[in-house]
This record gives C-alpha cells, sequence and structure tokens, in this order.
C-alpha cells in the first residue's frame, strides 16, 4: 500500500526518551517515598499532562505531591535533552530525510507540550525540530487512547486519515491510531505487543530503518526491483542453452546479475558482453568443503575468464569446530584476491546448519574482513532464507557489510519482505515469475 502521509509518535518513536522518563520517575517517586513499579509507568505513556495528573493524584492522594512530582520531572528531562543525554531512535533521521526527499507528507502528534518539541531535537543529528507539522496533546480535547491528535495531524498535512500510516509504541497510541482509520505500526520500544494490543496492530516492525524500507518498497518500480535479484542457475545438469536462456531473462529483465557455477562464467561473459547484467561464479559450491589453496584457485581462474562476482562457500565443517581462525583466514584471502581485481565477493554461510551464535560470530568476521556482502545460504541446503536469520545478519554486521538473501524466494511477498529487512540483493531462480507478479499488481 502506498501510504498517503506519515504520522509519527515522539517519546520511544523519534527519541529515546521513554527509557530516561522511566528514570526520572523513578528517581522523583523514591525522594517522595512512593513505590515506583514499571506497570504503573506503562499507563502513563502516550497520554497528555492533564490526563497523567489525573492518574498522579489517585496515586500519590495529594496534589502537592504531584506539583513537586511535575516540576522534578520537567526540570530533569528538559535538562537532559539540554545536555544531549536523549538521542534519536535508530532510523529516525533517515526515514524523515527519506520522506522529505520523496516529498511524502509526514507530521509529529505528540503528548509532549509544544514548547519541549521545539527545543528537544536541538543536540540531536537534525539540529533542531524537522517537522513542520505538530500537533500536542494540549491543542486536541481528548488525549490518547481517542483518535483526536491523530486525526487533526491528518488534516493539517491535508491527508485522508485512513491512507495513513501511524507509527507508535505506546498501547494508548496504538488504540488511538486504531479508533482513528489510519493503518498502525507498532515499534516495540518499552511496552510488549500484549495479546489486548495485537488486535489494535497492523503491523510490527524492528525499527524505523524497517519502516522506511517497507515505505520505499510501496514506490519501487519493475526495473529497480529487478535490480535486487541476481538471476541463478546452478544446476549439475544446465547447458548452454540454459545458460543462453538465462543470461537472455537477466538482461530483458535488468537483473543485477546472472549467478552460475565457474566453468561456464566464460561463455556467459562472452554472451552478455553487451549487457550491464553483471557474472557472478559460485566458488566451491555448494558443500564449502576444499581447501582455501582450491577456493582461491577456483577464484582466480573465474576472474581469468571474466567474472564480475563471486559467490564462494564457506567451510562449514570448521565453524561446527569454531575454528573461527580458519574461517578469518579463509575469507581474507578470498576478499583479497577480489579487491585487488576490482570483483565482488559474497561469503555464503549456509545458515540452515548453523546455530544463532555461529552466525554470530561469522558476521562480527565479516565486520572485520569486510567482503561486500555476506549471504544466508546456497539454496542446496535443508533450508534457504528466513526472516530471523536475515535480521540477526542485517543487525550484527551494522551497515558495515551489506545482506544477500537466497533459497527459497519464490514470489513477490518474500522478496519485498527480505527488502524491508535491509537485504541488498536477492538470490533467486524465480526473478522472471517475481516480477511479472509485480507487473500484475501494478
Amino acid at each position: 500500500m502506498k501510504f498517503q502521509g506519515v504520522i509519527f509518535d515522539m517519546d520511544g518513536i523519534i527519541l529515546d526518551s521513554e527509557t530516561y522518563a522511566e528514570r526520572i520517575f523513578e528517581k522523583i517517586f523514591t525522594e517522595l517515598n512512593h513505590e515506583f513499579t514499571h506497570e504503573f509507568f506503562v499507563t502513563v505513556l502516550g497520554i497528555n499532562s492533564e490526563a497523567e495528573n489525573k492518574i498522579l493524584i489517585d496515586y500519590f492522594g495529594n496534589e502537592e505531591d504531584v506539583l513537586y512530582f511535575r516540576d522534578q520531572f520537567n526540570y530533569l528531562l528538559d535538562k537532559g535533552y539540554e545536555e544531549g543525554k536523549i538521542a534519536l531512535k535508530k532510523g529516525a533521521y533517515e526515514i524523515v530525510n527519506y520522506l522529505k526527499e520523496k516529498n511524502i507528507p509526514f507530521a509529529l502528534a505528540t503528548s509532549s507540550p509544544k514548547e519541549r518539541v521545539e527545543k528537544c531535537f536541538n543536540n540531536t543529528k537534525f539540529g533542531s525540530n524537522p517537522f513542520e507539522y505538530v500537533v500536542t496533546g494540549c491543542e486536541v480535547e481528548n488525549s490518547k487512547p481517542a483518535p483526536d491528535i491523530f486525526l487533526k495531524a491528518a488534516e493539517l498535512i491535508n491527508c485522508d486519515i485512513e491512507k495513513c500510516l501511524i507509527i507508535e509504541d505506546s498501547f494508548n497510541g496504538i488504540k488511538a491510531g486504531r479508533a482513528s482509520g489510519a493503518t498502525t505500526c507498532m515499534i516495540v520500544d518499552i511496552l510488549p505487543p500484549t495479546d489486548e494490543l495485537m488486535e489494535n496492530i497492523d503491523m510490527i516492525k524492528e525499527d524505523l530503518l524497517e519502516v522506511k524500507r517497507m515505505i520505499k518498497n510501496s514506490y519501487l518500480t519493475e526495473k529497480e526491483l529487478a535490480s535486487y535479484f541476481d538471476h541463478t542457475n546452478l544446476q549439475p545438469f544446465a547447458t548452454e542453452e540454459d545458460f543462453k536462456r538465462l543470461c537472455d531473462q537477466a538482461d530483458s529483465l535488468g537483473c543485477r546479475m546472472i549467478a552460475i557455477n565457474s566453468y561456464p562464467v566464460k561463455f556467459c561473459k562472452e554472451y552478455l558482453k553487451d549487457s550491464q547484467v553483471h557474472v557472478g561464479a559460485a566458488i566451491s559450491f555448494p558443500l564449502g568443503q576444499t581447501t582455501i589453496e582450491t577456493k582461491v584457485q577456483e577464484t582466480v581462474n573465474a576472474i581469468k575468464d571474466g567474472v564480475d562476482e563471486i559467490d564462494y562457500v564457506i567451510n562449514i565443517g570448521k565453524v561446527k569446530e569454531h575454528d573461527y581462525d580458519y574461517i578469518k583466514d579463509e575469507m581474507q584471502q578470498i576478499v583479497k584476491v577480489c579487491k585487488d581485481n576490482g570483483v565482488t565477493v559474497k561469503a555464503i554461510f549456509e545458515n540452515c546448519y548453523l546455530t544463532d551464535e555461529e552466525k554470530i560470530n561469522l558476521c562480527h568476521i565479516a565486520k572485520e574482513v569486510k567482503p561486500d556482502y555476506i549471504k544466508t545460504s546456497t539454496g542446496f541446503g535443508t533450508s534457504g532464507a528466513t526472516v530471523d536469520d536475515v535480521r540477526l545478519m542485517i543487525r550484527e554486521v551494522d551497515n558495515q557489510v551489506k545482506v544477500k538473501a537466497a533459497g527459497g524466494i519464490r514470489d513477490l511477498k518474500t522478496a519485498l519482505k527480505y527488502l524491508e529487512l535491509g537485504a541488498e540483493r536477492l538470490g533467486t531462480r524465480m526473478a522472471d515469475k517475481i516480477i511479472e507478479e509485480f507487473k500484475a499488481k501494478q
């Protein structure tokens, strides 16, 4: 779905303020000799100060403590902003700038007071408030979980609320978003997605980078989608006619690369001499059980034959032995040969045979050695790419290395999901069918 507009909550979505605020709550409650619990803090998330004061009076039993709490809380939170102790949430800077670049309207709908909004971004990467359109809790009659604040924000950006995406992290905010008629997206911060919350949520995303990629996917063109694909034929019985068909499809679709074994590299490179499509060779495929010297030599031979990219399979047995020095040496030698010759290099993990700890250790080696990509699977193991594996790899390499998802990508929904998670290449035999599905949906 192409959203007409995007409406953000601020605390816990744009700014990492709720963890900081909870520490302030605990400090002041201790000073006032009142018991503090996380459960109490959750009850005041996403509501304006007037509604919060009613809860505090019921809890404290007197207005004097509420006034003291309010003065101290505002002072300490504002001080935190002034001292730069409250950072942006992951992806906040990127998604706001993306929406500006694409002229997609967006607004901030927050229970925080307007005076705080105007200064809380000053010590962040933004440097000042990046939101042209802001609605605060005191500007509407009813606080969240009523939908008033989101309805007013949609009106400000001149968008139909039913075609807006609302991004929230609190129970009250999610309920308000659902009541407004918008699509609600939860990013988990302090509050876990309970059964009751799940009834009001249209989607859950890990962070704002994932949301940005989801929005970007909705604006993809056919050619942009095709450029993510490594169109593949790694079958042992493939013939020259099969390779011609693969090359012709990749060229006509606009795929980034064809993925083949190393033997037909020379043939395919010649066949694609007038094309922008890269030729990629799979090394030590699909088992990875050859020596480092053999893998390096196969890589050198493929480079001599004109290869543009290398996808090599790591020694899976050595990973299972936890001989990470061997894995690092293997990766360093192959990466060096490729970098010295201007060839893109990808390390295939074959995650279906690995524990999460082993995958994480491989990611950390890759962060140090820096192949261009790490790749989930050969497509010949017991399973291919999974959401959990792609998410883990993206998280652990932390933008230092790109991620390629491969194996089991047979439809548009799966392809778009991996792009949303952050994969920057997709390996599949079904690129032509996926693009046909994409065209049919336009």
